[in-house]
């Protein structure tokens, strides 16, 4: 009966989006590393869905409060993970963020920080007496995005730590932040932000110069920002095909199977590829 209620109580129609989406990226993973060092990238991709199912699967049949109940030992041990990943993590592109498990397999803690911090702030706002926000709430909260924040970024992985930021923005919002506290921590942004230039690395001011002007150094730092435009251009309406985008076949577009998996997509299946998966998304 149990079964039955979980099966029931799942929503099917968002399970059927993320596997879509996830099965349009294997394929495209597939398309983007013929013949290269990474053609068993795809098969890897396949696997992390099924785990990824199979942990659906045994999450849903775990009460949520029993979970809201481990969030304080899920964060403690999230964070002994990021302490140990500098440690013992691999090296790659000059940033260390994941855990060989064997293999060949990674572990990136930094991803499941964001679901530990998710549970951990829903805890803390299910357990509030009130429907308004205090500061001092406020700063509970920031502080436990900060942590890992911190962590994350010295990696470095300033893009992955960004995002715990916005979870703290999404739950301080719906939790009931005032409007006095939202215009006074918006002011404190617009002030700090450029004193935040300072702080950044030279290839994290490289990417932003980069994004404002790629023709500034087309064949240095603009490089892949215009190679990317040149592939999501060459797809036109209805794309080249699979594995048969130049830009993407040719290695014009570094990293095709990562960070620019979506132009490369754009390159092979079109305008209306990029509907369908954007479609998807907004679904």
């Amino acid at each position: 009966m149990a079964a039955y209620r979980s099966l029931r109580n799942l929503d099917w129609v968002l399970v059927f989006v993320a596997v879509a989406i996830a099965a349009l990226g294997i394929l495209q993973i597939y398309s983007a590393t013929i013949d290269t060092a990474w053609r068993s990238a795809w098969w890897k991709q396949a696997v992390f869905l099924a785990a990824g199912l199979l942990l659906m699967w045994i999450t849903t049949r775990i009460d949520y409060h029993t979970l809201l109940g481990q969030a304080p030992m899920l964060y403690a041990g999230s964070l002994a993970l990021l302490v140990l990943t500098p440690v013992v993590g691999s090296l790659v592109w000059g940033s260390k963020r994941w855990i060989p498990v064997g293999f060949g397999f990674k572990f990136q803690p930094s991803e499941f920080v964001k679901l530990v911090l998710v549970l951990l702030i829903a805890r803390y706002l299910a357990e509030l007496k009130s429907d308004r926000l205090e500061g001092r709430d406020l700063v509970k909260l920031g502080l436990l995005a900060a942590v890992p924040c911190g962590l994350v970024a010295a990696q470095p992985d300033l893009g992955t730590a960004l995002t715990y930021v916005s979870i703290v923005c999404a739950g301080v919002f719906f939790g009931g932040i005032r409007w006095q506290h939202a215009l006074m921590l918006g002011v404190a942004v617009v002030v700090l932000m450029p004193a935040g230039w300072f702080v950044l690395k030279d290839y994290q001011k490289a990417r932003l110069e980069t994004f404002l002007d790629p023709m500034k150094d087309p064949s240095g730092k603009g490089y892949q920002v215009i190679q990317s435009k040149i592939a999501v251009g060459a797809g036109g309406i209805w794309g080249r095909g699979v594995a048969r985008g130049s830009q993407t076949q040719l290695r014009f577009l570094p990293v095709a199977h990562t960070d620019f998996l979506i132009s490369a997509f754009a390159e092979e299946h079109g305008f209306v590829g990029i509907l369908v998966v954007f479609g998807l998304y907004f679904l």
